[in-house]
């Protein structure tokens, strides 16, 4: 029988395009992604149980991950992990806890809402324009449908 153990899962996505996954119990990785994206992994995220990953990057692409719990581990409730930060901390330390933030990442942000801003404001300019202009009359030739695509990822 196998030994039972608290770890912490990470996965890491970074400028190498990579995506990797780590178990803190183990040497190597459970996961190594070097193939999905063609430029900077800028985002990830667990869905809620634990065993789905998400990864997007700057190149538009996004992927999923599928684990199952053999994988990763059982994931433990937030009680669970309150009551093993509390004997590993003690409450104060987690009085203090908050998120570190990528300073590049922020600035990112502030110049993303900035863009908005800027588009917003463009939008409603040619909106104004578009108002003083006769609206167009359809062309003879019928539209092309849009394609939808939506994938998903199951276990079976």
């Amino acid at each position: 029988k196998s030994k039972t153990y608290v770890a912490s899962c990470i996965a890491l996505g970074a400028q190498d395009n990579k995506v990797t996954v780590w178990l803190s119990q183990k040497a190597r990785p459970v996961l190594v992604a070097k193939t999905f994206f063609n430029q900077s992994v800028v985002d990830l995220c667990w869905s809620p149980d634990g065993l789905t990953l998400f990864a997007a990057s700057i190149d538009g692409t996004v992927a999923v991950f599928s684990f199952e719990e053999k994988e990763l581990g059982e994931r433990l409730s937030a009680k669970e992990v309150q009551d093993i930060m509390k004997d590993s901390y003690g409450t104060a330390r987690l009085d203090r806890m908050g998120v570190a933030e990528d300073p590049a990442l922020m600035e990112l942000q502030e110049e993303d809402l900035t863009s908005v801003a800027a588009m917003k404001k463009s939008t409603e300019a040619k909106k104004a324009v578009q108002k003083k202009r006769p609206a167009p009359q359809p062309s003879a030739s019928p539209a092309k449908p849009a394609v939808l695509v939506q994938t998903e990822t199951v276990r079976a």
